[in-house]
C-alpha cells in the first residue's frame, strides 16, 4: 500500500501484527501503522459500522444509492493493498455489533456483518491489546500527507507523532464510530 507519499516508486510492503490464529490457522492481523486517512462515514447520520462508508471503502463495496459512491477498483483498501493471489487467501469473516460500554443505549451498535477487512470493536481492542501504550498507532506519511488527525492537531512529519485510529465501535454522538486517541 502507498506509504511514503512518493507514488513514483511504487507501493511499499504492509506490516502486520498478528492478534489471534485460531485452530483452523487463520490470522487475525492489524496493519502496524495508520495506512491512510478515511471518514467513517461521509455524511453526518446517525450511522453504524453496517451502513458506514468506510465499511464499503474498505471492502470495495459500492454505498447505498443515498450515499452514491462506488468504490470501484483500485479507489477501496482492499484492491489497492492487496494483489488478486493475496485477496482469494482473505476469509470473510463475521463480524459482531458490540455496543459501546461507556453508552447507556442498547442495540446502537447495529447489526452484525460479513466482511473481508474491517475495523476492530473496543471489546476486540481490549481483548488484543495489554495497554493503552500497545495502543499507539502511528501513521505512515502517505496518511499523514492525507490528513490524518493527530494530538497536536496539526500536521506533523516527525515519526513520533500519533494519531488517531477508528474502532467499528459506535461513538457516543452516533454520527462517527468510536476512536482511539492514545
Amino acid at each position: 500500500y502507498e506509504q511514503d507519499g512518493d507514488t513514483t516508486n511504487g507501493k511499499e510492503p504492509i506490516e502486520w501484527r498478528i492478534l489471534a490464529k485460531n485452530d483452523a490457522g487463520q490470522l487475525l492481523v492489524i496493519s502496524e501503522k495508520v495506512l491512510d486517512y478515511q471518514q467513517y462515514n461521509i455524511t453526518k447520520d446517525e450511522i453504524t459500522w453496517e451502513r458506514s462508508t468506510i465499511r464499503y471503502w474498505l471492502n470495495g463495496y459500492s454505498t447505498s444509492s443515498k450515499q452514491g459512491i462506488l468504490y470501484s477498483f483500485n479507489y477501496n483498501f482492499i484492491d489497492a493493498a492487496f494483489t488478486m493471489a493475496e485477496r482469494e487467501k482473505i476469509v470473510k469473516s463475521n463480524v459482531p455489533a458490540h455496543d459501546n460500554p461507556d453508552d447507556r443505549t442498547t442495540n446502537a451498535a447495529g447489526n452484525a456483518t460479513e466482511d473481508y477487512i474491517f475495523l476492530l470493536s473496543i471489546h476486540e481492542v481490549e481483548t488484543y491489546f495489554a495497554d493503552n501504550a500497545s495502543r499507539i498507532a502511528y501513521p505512515t506519511r502517505y496518511a499523514k500527507e492525507n490528513y490524518a488527525r493527530f494530538d497536536d492537531s496539526r500536521l506533523c512529519l516527525n515519526p513520533q507523532c500519533d494519531t488517531y485510529w477508528w474502532l467499528r465501535t459506535p461513538g457516543l454522538y452516533r454520527q462517527d464510530g468510536f476512536c482511539y486517541e492514545y
